[in-house]
C-alpha cells in the first residue's frame, strides 16, 4: 500500500524480493548476472558504451581491453583511436569526448585514473564525486558503487522504475529523479543487490515494456497493473 511520501512500506519490497528470488535464485555479487563488472573503472566505461545503444557494447569494451593497456592510456594517445573503436556504437566522437572527460577528471583529482579507492570514503561522498563526472547520474554512480564497490544501493534503472510503477508499489507520478532516493530509502539494505538484479531480469523476460507476459508472471496477483483480458 502506498503511503505518504508516494511508496509502499519496506516489508512490501522484501514480500517480492522473496518471490522473485523463488524464480530467479540469490544472485551472487560476485558473479554479476546482468553483464555488469566487478572492476569499477571497467563497469563506469561499459555503461557508458551502452547508453543508447542496444548492441555491440561488450565487443567495442573488449576490443578496448587489449588495445589500452589500462584506461588511463586512452589520455595518452589520439582521441581519434578512441573514436574509431567507438564507430559501430554510434555517436562515437560524443561518447569518446564524454569518457574523455570523465578520465581527465578522475585523473585531475587523484593523479591518476581509478575508482577502487573510491571504498576508503563515505558512501555519501562517493555518490557526490561519482555524480560530479560529466554525464554520470545516479543510476549509473549507484550501479557502480553496488557491483564493483560493494555498497548496498539501490540502482533505479527503467526496468526498476516501470515494475515498481505497474506493482502499485510507487506512485504513477513520482519521476525518475525522485524515485532513486524514494526507492533506495524504502528498500532494505538487505534486500537491496537482489531485488536490483531480480526485477530487471523479470523486467526483460515478464515484465516487458511493450505486451508484458501477465499470465506467466509470478507477482500478477499482487500486482496493481495485471494486464490479464
Amino acid at each position: 500500500m502506498i503511503k505518504d511520501n508516494h511508496v509502499a512500506a519496506s516489508r512490501e519490497f522484501s514480500a517480492i524480493c522473496k518471490i522473485l528470488e523463488r524464480e530467479y535464485g540469490s544472485p551472487d555479487p560476485l558473479k554479476p548476472p546482468l553483464g555488469n563488472l566487478l572492476e569499477p573503472m571497467d563497469e563506469l566505461v561499459y555503461i557508458l558504451l551502452t547508453t543508447m545503444t542496444e548492441f555491440g557494447a561488450i565487443d567495442v569494451f573488449n576490443k578496448l581491453k587489449v588495445h589500452y593497456a589500462s584506461w588511463g592510456e586512452i589520455l595518452e594517445k589520439s582521441p581519434e583511436v578512441l573514436y574509431y573503436f567507438l564507430r559501430p556504437l554510434g555517436l562515437s566522437k560524443q561518447k569518446g569526448d564524454r569518457l574523455i572527460s570523465i578520465l581527465k577528471e578522475i585523473f585531475s583529482t587523484f593523479g591518476y585514473v581509478a575508482l577502487k579507492q573510491l571504498k576508503e570514503i563515505p558512501e555519501e561522498e562517493m555518490e557526490v564525486f561519482l555524480c560530479s563526472l560529466p554525464g554520470i547520474g545516479k543510476k549509473t554512480a549507484r550501479c557502480i558503487m553496488m557491483y564493483s564497490l560493494d555498497k548496498k544501493v539501490f540502482p533505479v534503472d527503467t526496468h526498476v522504475l516501470r515494475l515498481c510503477k505497474r506493482m502499485g508499489l510507487l506512485e504513477s507520478s513520482v519521476s525518475w529523479q525522485k524515485a532513486h532516493d524514494i526507492l533506495q530509502n524504502a528498500v532494505l539494505p538487505m534486500d537491496r543487490y537482489s531485488l536490483h538484479v531480480n526485477l530487471v531480469l523479470h523486467g526483460r523476460k515478464i515484465c516487458k515494456a511493450k505486451k508484458p507476459v501477465c499470465q506467466e508472471c509470478r507477482l500478477a496477483l499482487s500486482c496493481k497493473s495485471c494486464f490479464f483480458g
